[in-house]
């Protein structure tokens, strides 16, 4: 196993992955803040390298409020999940709910993801947060199915 972290350490050194991992990174999150510009639910985009957070907020218009809470009413996580379902049921996209509230998305690319995968993945935030603010009742009418799937149970 000594072997194998040599030859892993070896291969980040010779292809630079801690540098390009950075870059790429770096521009991943300036092209997601430009995709999702404007859209009320969308706190913030951050991260560090390869490792990103989309975090979401409340909104402030009455219909989302409305289906935000009905949705955190169901379970706390919900809205979180659906996101998740979502980005890997529509664009094969992997990711995870982080935070207490869970409200922050991670996204977390491979160093040797393609500027071709950053950009699908790109799209695919920018798609998700775009069917939360354009089509609400497609995006938290999963949540509701959900809830009353189990409240049926």
């Amino acid at each position: 196993s000594m072997r194998a972290g040599l030859a892993t350490l070896d291969v980040l050194e010779r292809d630079a992955l801690g540098e390009r991992g950075a870059r790429l990174g770096e521009d991943l999150r300036a092209r997601l803040r430009a995709r999702v510009a404007g859209h009320e639910m969308v706190a913030e985009v951050r991260g560090v390298g390869m490792f990103n957070t989309i975090e979401f907020k409340r909104p402030e218009s009455l219909a989302l409020k409305l289906l935000v809470q009905g949705v955190d009413g169901l379970h706390p996580g919900l809205f979180g999940q659906l996101c998740v379902r979502a980005l890997f049921h529509d664009s094969r996209v992997l990711t995870q709910m982080a935070g207490h509230d869970h409200r922050c998305l991670k996204v977390l690319a491979p160093l040797v993801a393609t500027e071709a995968e950053t950009t699908r993945a790109v799209e695919a935030l920018g798609q998700l947060s775009d069917t939360m603010h354009h089509e609400k009742t497609r995006f938290f009418g999963q949540g509701m199915k959900i809830g009353a799937r189990l409240l049926s149970s």
